[in-house]
């Protein structure tokens, strides 16, 4: 059904309409439908949807519309009108550093497209989450995400799937040289000792929009669901930041039951849906040559 939306009450949300967590989740698709990681392109197709190329206006990536919804941190980290730019910003401590998840919710593209290569999968996990969160909160939640996907992608049930992914999180923590980094050690034990129930309201709340805080209410809706409405309706009525902790839950949900357990009426409501299934072909393709 169409709403309001809620935080201004001012725009109307048609029914199906894409949440910028599925535009951005399109948006690195896209970027990394080619043969190589590059972070620049990436940080190109980002920043289209959230503030134009160049001087231009906004695009939307998956539809004709127009797009809406951003996060400040999206906003302060694709500011500056090129990557290179960018990371200047970082390194001069012009961008806020953040736990936020908004590398989180756009993270399945890299599990989808480089499965099969678990060493790959975690770089660039990580990388991707740089450009735009490098706060290790949200780098780790990032890594565990798409190590988790892979997993289940690759064939896995859950609860293995799970337990193979707190084991490659073992050996990250203990190996600095795959981390690169002895600050991402804490947020690894984090992921590690995190409870597989949902939160309670006041886990949740003041840290609703945090990195772990997502990933521990989608690896639980992930575990616990029965079906793919099942898990969706989960997250949802945890409240918070409902829609990204969807968009982080769907990617495993959808790993899970396949396709065809989505509900169809949801694919036939999913404005964009022709471009979602293109952008997963392509990277399934790429994938498995």
């Amino acid at each position: 059904h169409a709403y309001i939306e809620p935080f201004k009450l001012k725009r109307l949300i048609e029914a199906g309409e894409p949440t910028d967590d599925a535009q951005l989740t399109a948006a690195l698709g896209y970027a990394i439908a080619s043969p190589s990681f590059d972070a620049a392109r990436i940080y190109h197709e980002l920043r289209r949807f959230i503030h134009g190329v160049g001087d231009g206006p906004r695009e939307s990536i998956l539809t004709d519309g127009k797009p809406y919804g951003s996060g400040g941190t999206l906003r302060s980290a694709l500011r500056a009108h090129t990557y290179e730019a960018s990371m200047r910003e970082f390194r001069e401590g012009r961008v806020r550093v953040l736990p936020t998840n908004g590398s989180l919710m756009r993270n399945a593209p890299i599990a989808l497209r480089f499965h099969g290569n678990m060493q790959t999968v975690v770089e660039y996990a990580r990388l991707q989450s740089c450009i735009t969160h490098v706060h290790p909160s949200a780098q780790v939640a990032c890594i565990a995400h798409a190590v988790l996907l892979a997993f289940v992608l690759d064939g896995l049930e859950p609860f293995p799937a799970w337990d193979a992914t707190r084991e490659v999180l073992r050996q990250l923590q203990s190996d600095d040289g795959e981390t690169k980094d002895k600050l991402l050690r804490n947020d690894f034990t984090a992921v590690l000792a995190m409870s597989r129930s949902m939160p309670r309201e006041d886990e949740i709340w003041p840290h609703s929009g945090d990195a772990l805080i997502s990933l521990r209410i989608a690896v639980a809706a992930f575990l616990g669901a029965f079906s793919f409405q099942d898990g969706l309706e989960q997250v949802v009525v945890v409240g918070g930041d409902t829609d990204t902790y969807g968009a982080i839950a769907g990617a495993l949900l959808g790993a899970r039951f396949g396709l065809e357990g989505i509900p169809d009426a949801w694919r036939k409501t999913l404005r964009g849906y022709d471009k979602m299934i293109d952008i997963a072909d392509r990277l399934h393709d790429l994938g498995h040559p």
